[in-house]
């Protein structure tokens, strides 16, 4: 089995999910990546985000690989979230489902690889959310990362070829394939030196400065935010989500420095 064939398998998955949920308007083609599971840009990771962050071999004993896929939203559900202070509930729709999918889809990559004679486990709790330290011990977007699939923008998301608006997951496998070269250039405006801050502009907490993030008043924002979303009476979802650093960005649907790097 090859990169290719993974991320054939992939789109299939997530075709057939989308016909099956009749969804139609809120995804578009995933981006793929690759780290090698020895790389020790994983032990960084123990510094960059928290002593107790995962290794590969944490979640698969025997992991040769993990595999990094970034879905990209479509420009209206990017489009939904720009006026006002709350979500959208199209944002907000756009989670719920993605956090959905994204279950089914890392449940049936590992069917396909076993099937295959792989060994393949996804991160499961390790991905869950410290609400102590507001941190996971599997940071979807630093592994995204290390996978090759971007480097990070002020506002903390993962800049793809595809821009910032998407969510991420991966697996972990024995399979062993050849890792994906990470970007060698910055791909945030700023971190380029260039005017832009767009997304610092657009926090409506005052957690994201040029200077840093305060993750906990970011946090504070999205569960008024969640309470908002999910009035008494109503059916809940989680819906503990803002986005709003994201969208009308430079960086929302591309590489803002593409160009530059030509």
């Amino acid at each position: 089995m090859e990169l290719s064939d993974i991320c054939t398998l992939l789109q299939q998955e997530i075709h057939a999910y989308e016909q099956e949920h009749h969804i139609d308007d809120l995804w578009r083609t995933p981006l793929v990546g690759v780290a090698d599971a020895q790389d020790p840009a994983f032990l960084q990771l123990k510094e960059a985000v928290s002593p107790t962050h995962a290794l590969p071999t944490d979640i698969l004993p025997s992991a040769r690989s993990v595999i990094s896929y970034f879905v990209p939203f479509l420009p209206a559900v990017g489009e939904s979230n720009i006026q006002g202070l709350k979500p959208s509930q199209t944002w907000a729709r756009a989670y719920r489902v993605s956090n959905a999918m994204f279950a089914h889809i890392n449940d049936r990559m590992v069917e396909h690889l076993r099937k295959a004679g792989y060994e393949a486990q996804i991160p499961g709790g390790f991905a869950s959310m410290d609400m102590d330290k507001l941190m996971s011990n599997w940071s979807q977007r630093h592994v995204a990362w290390v996978a090759g699939l971007g480097t990070f923008g002020l506002n903390n998301m993962l800049i793809t070829q595809q821009g910032c608006l998407g969510r991420i997951g991966s697996f972990v496998t024995n399979l062993p394939l050849q890792a994906t070269p990470r970007p060698q250039q910055e791909r945030c405006l700023s971190k380029r030196g260039l005017r832009c801050e767009a997304c610092v502009r657009r926090c409506p907490s005052g957690a994201l400065t040029a200077q840093g993030f305060d993750r906990h008043v970011c946090y504070a924002l999205c569960h008024e935010n969640d309470v908002y979303l999910n009035p008494p009476g109503q059916t809940y979802w989680e819906a503990e989500i803002c986005g709003k650093c994201v969208v009308s960005l430079p960086c929302t649907l591309q590489n803002p420095c593409a160009k530059l790097d030509q």
